[in-house]
């Protein structure tokens, strides 16, 4: 059941974007984007002059992740839609990025040699085939010491999580969590330290 779920999240993430981009300039966006992640960076009290020399991962990247705000830097950028997204999306083009490594799969289903410095997952996790697996492996594609930063949009109301898990209105996203699911599930095993 669970991969149909995901199955189907992924029909739909690139029918969302195909939607959502069809009104957007490319020049512009990819601008507006980058400025995005320069002050997401920011606000996190990252300093993007250190980060830059550093490995970077951004796990489950999308057609504009954090990967373009860092131009010229040692990035590798996952996703298991980058070939729909190359096909299907006017706006995205692995040249346009020629220093970044792309690399199609699931963000559970990548294992790196070289282990990153820093490890994205930016408002992805909720959208992974195994939630667990995915974790297990952003920890363990990031050096001893390195940071993992994870953002997901997350349910504050417990009755409509469970409404949502139930009725499943949100096909994009096959996890419905609250805040405690997301913490007990990146602290389980001592897997992040928050």
């Amino acid at each position: 059941m669970r991969n149909i779920k995901w199955k189907v999240a992924q029909f739909l993430e690139i029918r969302w974007w195909k939607r959502y981009l069809k009104k957007q300039k490319k020049a512009e966006y990819y601008q507006k984007k980058k400025e995005y992640w320069l002050s997401y960076l920011s606000k996190l009290e990252l300093n993007y002059e250190e980060i830059k020399n550093e490995r970077i991962l951004d796990a489950g990247c999308g057609p504009a992740g954090i990967f373009i705000a860092f131009d010229g830097a040692d990035i590798t950028a996952v996703d298991p839609l980058l070939e729909h997204y190359e096909e299907h999306l006017t706006h995205f083009s692995k040249a346009d990025f020629p220093k970044t490594t792309f690399v199609k799969s699931g963000v559970e289903d990548y294992f790196s040699q070289q282990k990153f410095t820093y490890t994205f997952c930016l408002n992805v996790i909720n959208h992974v085939s195994d939630i667990k697996a995915a974790v297990d492996a952003l920890v363990e594609n990031t050096t001893t010491g390195g940071k993992v930063t994870i953002s997901v949009d997350c349910h504050r109301n417990g009755l409509l999580k469970k409404i949502f898990q139930f009725l499943g209105f949100d096909a994009l996203h096959p996890y419905q969590y609250s805040p405690q699911d997301y913490i007990k599930l990146f602290t389980s095993n001592n897997t992040l330290n928050l």
